[in-house]
């Protein structure tokens, strides 16, 4: 009998920790060419719901059956001056300051002593710099059930050492 009972605890227990609730608050300020700011908020949270989970993206909750791999931002630069973030606003701004749980991405024009990255744009991750390599890049939110895996990019390079 206390076999039995010490076997339906170790399931219950091992059952209630394969549960993964997470959530990213997501606190950013958008900068505009005029140098006004606007703060936005766009974040995740994954949640054990009666029936399943419920996945929440930015304002968007959806019921899922299992944890997405990953979510895509998009970023549009229009003639190498300003950007567009679907996610972030209804038009065109300037750079971005986001921060989501403990990572740190923003989007910020800079002076290079010689040719500078397209736009003089610098995409910053967790302390890593990126250059766009065309008109659009994107930001990949990796997912594992304990929260945010990773935050990788395609449509950038990584910096090599340009000098501002």
């Amino acid at each position: 009998m206390l076999k039995k009972l010490l076997l339906v605890l170790t399931a219950t227990a091992l059952s209630f920790s394969a549960w993964a609730d997470f959530s990213y608050e997501g606190k950013g300020k958008l900068t505009y060419p005029t140098g006004a700011q606007k703060p936005f908020t766009f974040g995740f949270a994954y949640k054990k719901i009666d029936y399943g989970y419920a996945f929440t993206i930015g304002t968007h909750n959806m019921e899922v059956e299992q944890l997405p791999n990953k979510y895509t931002i998009w970023l549009n630069l229009r003639d190498d001056t300003n950007v567009y973030i679907q996610e972030f606003a209804k038009g065109y701004f300037e750079g971005f300051e986001w921060q989501l749980g403990e990572h740190k991405i923003s989007l910020k024009k800079k002076q290079f002593e010689k040719d500078g990255p397209r736009g003089n744009y610098v995409l910053n991750i967790d302390g890593v710099d990126h250059f766009f390599k065309g008109k659009n890049g994107a930001i990949d939110i990796i997912f594992s059930k304990k929260g945010i895996r990773a935050i990788e990019t395609s449509g950038f390079v990584k910096d090599i050492g340009l000098k501002e």
